[in-house]
């Protein structure tokens, strides 16, 4: 695991920023400011103050959940499980807490992205092949990522960019290697093929897997070559696995949705919505310093 004060000179950060927001909020929940929650701004800031003094000049973007995502719509259980717990006097200041966060971004130099109908994955996951295609087939490289998100989601696209799991720790490929096999009691699977793994065994977002199939089988499938959602139940068959090949059967209509629901989907690039940020440092220490930030303003004060 990198420590930030060895990292590559990142050039462009894209956030998960509900995942941040989130995080901030409850990991702070205490700070206030005259009556108002101030967590989750300040979680923001100060992450972004920390990356402003490590990459001078990198370029930040807050990539946002869409309010109608399509699998919700197919599959209305889907991450039902996210924010149950709140009230709704609860979630009421949560979501004025994100909308003051999102009229302060532009000032802070930060930009925003979403899709409607797409999730924060969906959409850095196009962002990313966009940055690999306009570096070109040749000899250029793409702008050197940093992903930050707590969300594994993102994980599918560790062969091109670093983690910042948590938004805190800088996980290399390697990194991830060995923490998805404590995780799993089994070996890796190709990162572009992790969605593949969460098909079988089933994901943190309310979608359930094939009943008890097995991860370190799951694990030796995914690492198959030339293995897709199509050649499951005769590759079992080969491995001598009839049994989960007739499980497999016998529960095709959960393949078939869970391929649906959790394989990557490329978003139209006039589907994805954007607000720029004008940065204005006067403008960000206004900010800190009206919602009671003072020592967060003089670290930023220190930035160049």
């Amino acid at each position: 695991m990198k420590s930030l004060s060895n990292f590559k000179p990142y050039e462009v950060m894209y956030v998960d920023a509900m995942n941040l927001s989130a995080r901030s909020y409850y990991g702070m929940s205490d700070l206030e400011y005259h009556g108002r929650k101030t967590g989750m701004l300040y979680g923001i800031a100060r992450l972004f103050i920390a990356w402003m003094k490590k990459a001078p000049g990198i370029e930040i973007v807050m990539l946002w959940e869409g309010k109608d995502s399509w699998r919700k719509a197919k599959y209305p259980i889907y991450k039902a499980n996210r924010g149950e717990s709140r009230t709704p006097e609860e979630s009421r200041i949560f979501w004025n807490c994100v909308e003051r966060v999102k009229t302060a971004l532009p000032i802070m130099g930060v930009r925003q992205a979403w899709s409607p109908t797409y999730e924060a994955d969906d959409v850095v996951a196009n962002f990313v092949a966009a940055e690999i295609e306009s570096a070109g087939a040749g000899a250029e490289t793409p702008r050197r990522m940093l992903l930050s998100s707590g969300d594994w989601d993102w994980w599918e696209l560790a062969d091109y960019s670093d983690i910042l799991y948590q938004h805190k720790d800088v996980l290399t490929r390697e990194d991830m290697c060995a923490r998805f096999e404590k995780k799993f009691k089994a070996p890796m699977v190709p990162f572009d093929r992790l969605w593949l793994f969460k098909v079988l065994t089933g994901s943190h977002d309310n979608v359930s897997g094939i009943p008890l199939f097995p991860k370190k089988l799951a694990s030796k499938l995914c690492n198959l070559k030339d293995i897709d959602e199509g050649s499951i139940i005769h590759a079992l068959v080969r491995l001598g696995e009839k049994k989960w090949a007739e499980r497999v059967a016998q529960h095709n209509w959960i393949m078939n949705r869970n391929v649906e629901l959790l394989r990557g989907s490329e978003i139209p690039l006039e589907d994805i919505e954007w607000i720029d940020g004008e940065y204005s440092k006067t403008g960000f220490g206004d900010i800190l310093l009206k919602n009671g930030m003072e020592t967060l303003y003089d670290r930023f004060m220190e930035v160049r």
